[in-house]
Formats: C-alpha cells, sequence, structure tokens
C-alpha cells in the first residue's frame, strides 16, 4: 500500500481526520519505534514528547527530528498544536545495554484516578518529568516507580500494563 492509501484505511477504520507522520528508527528495536514511546496526546490540542538526552543513543536525533515535526504540525481543525518536551536523563545505567535501554517518559500508564509513570534514578530529570506530567494531568495523583528492569529490555511502564478485558 501506498501512505495515501493507509492512510484512507486508519482514517476510515479509527475514526480519524488528520495523521501526522513523524520519524521511526527502522531496525533499531524490536519495534522499529513505537510512537508512544516518543509521543503522547495528553488533551485536546496538547502533545507530550520525549527528547532523548543520552548521545549514544538512537533516540537522540530521532527525538528532535520528531519534536520539529510535531512543532510544526496542526490539528484535525488546522489548530497549531501545543508541543510540551520533557527531556530524558542525561545518563542512564549502561550495565543493562545502551541499545535497548527505553529511559523516556512518555510511556506511563493512566488509571482511574491516577498516573504510574517511570523514573531512573536521575533525580533532576526524574522531578522535572514528574512536574511536567502532573501539570498536564491535574485531576491525577501522579506515582513514579524506578524501572530500569522494564527498561533495559526496551519497554515502559505502559507496556508493562497492557490491560486485559475483565470476562
Amino acid at each position: 500500500m501506498n501512505l495515501a492509501k493507509v492512510e484512507q484505511e486508519l482514517k476510515a477504520l479509527l475514526g480519524l481526520r488528520k495523521i501526522i507522520w513523524v520519524e521511526d528508527i527502522k531496525d533499531k528495536d524490536i519495534t522499529d519505534g513505537q510512537i508512544d514511546f516518543y509521543a503522547r496526546f495528553s488533551k485536546k490540542g496538547e502533545v507530550l514528547m520525549s527528547k532523548g538526552n543520552y548521545r549514544q543513543s538512537y533516540d537522540y536525533e530521532v527525538t528532535r527530528e520528531n519534536i520539529d515535526v510535531l512543532s510544526k504540525a496542526t490539528d484535525a481543525d488546522g489548530n497549531k498544536l501545543n508541543v510540551v518536551i520533557i527531556d530524558t536523563p542525561d545518563s542512564i545505567d549502561e550495565s543493562s545495554g545502551v541499545d535497548d535501554f527505553a529511559a523516556g517518559y512518555i510511556g506511563y500508564y493512566v488509571s482511574n484516578g491516577a498516573l504510574i509513570m517511570q523514573s531512573f534514578g536521575d533525580k533532576k530529570a526524574d522531578q522535572n518529568a514528574r512536574k511536567t506530567i502532573s501539570k498536564a494531568f491535574p485531576t491525577r495523583a501522579v506515582e513514579q516507580l524506578e524501572i530500569n528492569g522494564i527498561a533495559s529490555g526496551g519497554d515502559t511502564i505502559h507496556c508493562a500494563t497492557q490491560q486485559e478485558p475483565r470476562i
């Protein structure tokens, strides 16, 4: 399928009016880069975006490219998006392997009255991320968990908490 056909199908199947394409990380991880690691809408017109600060990571460049794309983008009604940047930690635990370590804060889990988000032991980055996400979700209690074990496999809290329907 070409891009136009993919967009047509996604719009029809998901009820979308507009699709914004961002850069991926082809062949760099098992998913080629899941969007919910890089950017997530927190409310209409507002998107939280991860900015990778660990220069050795392939996420370093792609996060900057995607920030640029979404900073220039508009929503389906033509309104400019409010892009809120959340910096990743400046350093990570390299003992787990740098290539697959998912050191981003965007992979949070939203539950009924709370939001569970990651921390990585970088006190400054962890606190700044919590403050930014708390501001984006003011009606939810925000809790942080250190997830280096999950992150070392390339996952986030959002990945590890995939909901199962009650049967």
